[in-house]
């Protein structure tokens, strides 16, 4: 389900404003199934989104224009496993089977975000700078390795396990008897790990993992930048582009913040002739990391949700 409205006004010709609200709302069941995961493996996805933007465009004088825009957006991800017990069972090479390892996991982020623009034309230069201010408040439940899990692969040799049920030497007495019996072909087999089924019907898990605690996150994450540039006209048929950016993200402790992001920007257009235009550009670009980093790190720091092996 999706809606949308927008609103255009203006004040004055040389002021435009507009504003947008949207609405979307998403309902996936049995995803993430299919081929070897279960059933059991699927999920139920419920997620909600609305926001709302305003921005007014200024025409300062013939020669300048200012833009500046707001948005705040709300968004609730929540993600349900088809199985709410779990463990998770992992056959490696078989089958998938119970809930994800990192579910259920239902979260809520929200954006507040100011964004200005200015534009000033002076001979043949075309200057433009700005900035963007992002504030993102998120919070979580997501309960990573609380509901268990056992993965089940080929890594436990024959021989130590026919020593476990048996008792400490059945393997190599068993080997001897390979030998004396001329079934020296079958004595490699003793050291040849168990299938993943095999583990799996005997109950000998490679990897069983249970985790304790408090799965519920608050975080928070700015996002801050600036720029400048300008489009130089060097004569009718050359364009150069030259800018430099700026980016910041201030993600929570104990996130690394790094503050060295300078984004140098060239391109330039070139037209030989009226039916030709060539174009080509450099820079540096600096992606955002993903709010689940900072919760990684917050809640699976061995404090708020400890584990067993």
């Amino acid at each position: 389900n999706t809606a949308s409205f927008r609103l255009d006004h203006s004040l004055a010709s040389s002021n435009q404003m507009f504003g947008r609200l949207t609405f979307s709302d998403i309902d996936t069941i049995g995803s993430a199934a299919g081929g070897l995961r279960g059933p059991s493996r699927g999920a139920n996805y419920q997620i909600q989104d609305y926001a709302g933007a305003f921005g007014d465009t200024h025409f300062v004088s013939t020669r300048s224009v200012n833009e500046f825009r707001f948005q705040f957006a709300n968004r609730d991800y929540n993600v349900l496993p088809a199985d709410p017990f779990g463990p998770e069972i992992s056959i490696n090479g078989v089958v998938f089977l119970g809930r994800d390892f990192f579910l259920p996991s239902t979260r809520n982020e929200k954006r507040y975000q100011f964004v200005d623009n200015f534009t000033f034309v002076t001979g043949r230069h075309e200057l433009k700078f700005g900035g963007d201010f992002h504030y993102l408040p998120f919070n979580t439940v997501t309960e990573v390795f609380l509901g268990g899990r056992f993965i089940f692969g080929e890594a436990i040799p024959l021989g130590l396990v026919l020593d476990s049920f048996s008792g400490p030497g059945t393997a190599q007495s068993l080997g001897a008897a390979f030998a004396a019996t001329g079934r020296a072909d079958l004595i490699p087999s003793l050291s040849a790990p168990l299938t993943s089924l095999q583990s799996f019907n005997l109950g000998l898990p490679i990897v069983y993992q249970q985790g304790f605690g408090d799965p519920r996150a608050s975080l928070t994450n700015k996002i801050v930048d600036g720029y400048v540039q300008d489009n130089f006209s060097v004569k009718p048929d050359l364009t150069l582009n030259i800018g430099l950016r700026y980016d910041a993200e201030l993600q929570p402790t104990p996130v690394h913040r790094d503050k060295n992001n300078w984004g140098p920007r060239i391109g330039f257009a070139y037209s030989p002739s009226s039916r030709t235009v060539i174009r080509g550009g450099y820079g540096v670009y600096y992606a955002t990391l993903y709010e689940a980093v900072a919760f990684v790190q917050r809640a699976l720091d061995g404090t708020q949700i400890s584990q067993v092996f």
